[in-house]
């Protein structure tokens, strides 16, 4: 009976070992992601910034002609 109870306790401790495992896993992945958010929305803020400047140009060129 002794024998079930210490592997049943190992189990546990190896049950418990690769959840905080996976927890961390997670973390690093929720990270990268927030990461590659901020890539994207830098970027589509830079392609914004260059729309408006076009259209900024192009209105000029009208206002010229």
């Amino acid at each position: 009976m002794k024998e079930n109870k210490t592997s049943y306790k190992l189990m546990n401790e190896l049950k418990n070992e690769s959840i905080d495992k996976l927890i961390s896993k997670i973390k690093v992945i929720k990270s990268l992601i927030n990461i590659i958010l901020k890539i994207v929305d830098y970027h589509d803020e830079n392609l914004n910034n260059l729309d408006e400047q076009s259209e900024n140009v192009y209105y000029g060129n009208l206002v010229f002609i």
